[in-house]
């Protein structure tokens, strides 16, 4: 039986030399180690850390911009059995459902939960779900 092999994502915040088990693990790793400069009092915008990026991301666009910096997609479509599309953003998942599986009206209809290994069998931990509104 052939294992699979263990994908190691490495952080490229300068000095940092911390290795990750997954994306999931690293953007928390980002979240966790390297957010604090922007929670400071008056404190709005910083230069980001990670190699070769030239933004200063907004306190508000922080989380947004530290998953830029990964393949972690925890926002998962599920409004058919047939798609199960994943997104960095709450707000392109939406966009999703409402191109391609046309819903023009998403608010009310579906709700966003937190997929976890025991609910979604071998779905990662950790991933955001769509799925229709149960009232």
């Amino acid at each position: 039986m052939h294992m699979a092999e263990s994908v190691v994502q490495p952080c490229k915040w300068e000095l940092c030399t911390t290795k990750c088990s997954s994306d999931q693990a690293l953007y928390e790793h980002l979240l966790k180690d390297h957010s604090a400069p922007w929670r400071k009092p008056g404190v709005e915008k910083l230069a980001c850390g990670w190699a070769d990026c030239k933004t200063e991301p907004h306190r508000r666009w922080l989380t947004q911009h530290l998953i830029s910096h990964t393949e972690y997609r925890p926002f998962v479509c599920g409004v058919s059995t047939s798609c199960s599309k994943g997104f960095k953003t709450r707000v392109t998942l939406i966009q999703h459902i409402k191109y391609q599986h046309h819903l023009s009206s998403i608010r009310g209809q579906l709700y966003f939960s937190h997929a976890t290994q025991e609910t979604q069998g071998t779905a990662a931990a950790g991933v955001f779900r769509c799925r229709e509104w149960q009232g």
